[in-house]
């Protein structure tokens, strides 16, 4: 006789009574988890703003630095020696990044509070750890390697809790999807919505990290950054949850 499992669907959870259940449980889409998702989004402007206005590089948008490898291999004079390097090695730590950030969470638990609140707490490290080497006058290397590891586990975060708007940084595929919508007039329309308020998410946090740039040194940036991403690691506490029921033989 041959027996199939079946998983029963998802339902919210009432307040946990214990901290093993509460981060165990799963986070359940809802407008915390959407103001979290802009809020990186934002930081991410920032982010990218500041190192490249100081080292000529981009810590998470990727396809900026392809091309910029393509110019300097055409036409090296757009880029010095020095810059060249920065994009090699963001675009090696970011997808090392990637690629430890999908590999090291079991299987199952990439919408798991305990790891999204792990992950998200990492990424900060990272990136305050490079705010200190910045402050003293550390390797430029080793701080865009740090930030453009911890700007992989956001995007790999982000692809993982169910809203594929709130990317927190590909802004021209959400401007393609926001063309394409059928309903983009419709006064409800969630998904519009949303990208949306990513891609001014995204120039507002580009603008404020052009402005703290203006000195030609990505260290205020580098502190919001830290702060905003602070700020939503300690949010994810109070996100509603969802358990998955035992599975029926």
């Amino acid at each position: 006789m041959v027996t199939r499992a079946y998983t029963l669907p998802s339902i919210l959870m009432a307040e946990p009574h214990s901290w093993h259940a509460r981060l165990s449980q799963d986070v359940a889409k809802g407008g915390l988890l959407e103001a979290q998702l802009l809020a990186l989004t934002f930081a991410t402007g920032i982010l990218d703003a500041a190192t490249f206005a100081t080292y000529h590089v981009f810590t998470s948008k990727q396809t900026g630095n392809t091309f910029f490898l393509a110019l300097y291999a055409f036409d090296p004079v757009h880029l010095g020696p020095r810059a060249i390097l920065n994009v090699v090695v963001s675009i090696v730590s970011f997808t090392l990044g990637g690629f430890c950030f999908s590999q090291v969470a079991p299987s199952g638990w990439q919408r798991r509070r305990g790891w999204l609140i792990a992950s998200n707490a990492f990424q900060t490290v990272l990136v305050l750890i490079a705010t200190v080497l910045q402050i003293s006058g550390g390797s430029a290397v080793a701080i865009i390697a740090l930030l453009s590891f911890a700007s992989s586990g956001q995007i790999a975060m982000a692809a993982s809790v169910g809203m594929p708007e709130l990317n927190t940084t590909m802004v021209t595929s959400t401007l393609i999807q926001l063309s394409h919508d059928p309903y983009i007039f419709y006064r409800h329309n969630p998904a519009r919505t949303r990208r949306l308020l990513v891609y001014i998410s995204f120039l507002v946090g580009s603008s404020v990290g052009a402005a703290a740039a203006r000195r030609r040194t990505p260290t205020l940036g580098l502190l919001l950054t830290g702060a905003v991403k602070t700020g939503v690691t300690t949010s994810l506490l109070w996100n509603q949850g969802i358990a998955r029921l035992p599975i029926a033989r």
